[in-house]
């Protein structure tokens, strides 16, 4: 898709987002090869859900009260 867009737009310069979850290891290497810059997000790779316990996107920080708080 990111080579559709990027001949429909007439840039060579693109710059890619993937959704998490939503991307192929070989997608983002034949992007990397063409040259456009991508921007994947880290995936979520904790085990602390399979173990019943919260994981760290469960829980926002709180600058003011120097606190973490869950969503």
């Amino acid at each position: 898709m990111a080579r559709q867009a990027r001949e429909v737009m007439g840039h060579e310069a693109l710059t890619v987002i993937a959704d998490r979850g939503y991307y192929k290891g070989e997608d983002i290497l034949l992007c990397e090869q063409d040259g456009m810059l991508l921007l994947v997000p880290k995936t979520l790779t904790s085990g602390a859900k399979a173990d019943g316990r919260f994981g760290k996107q469960d829980f926002v920080y709180l600058p003011e009260q120097e606190a973490l708080s869950r969503r």
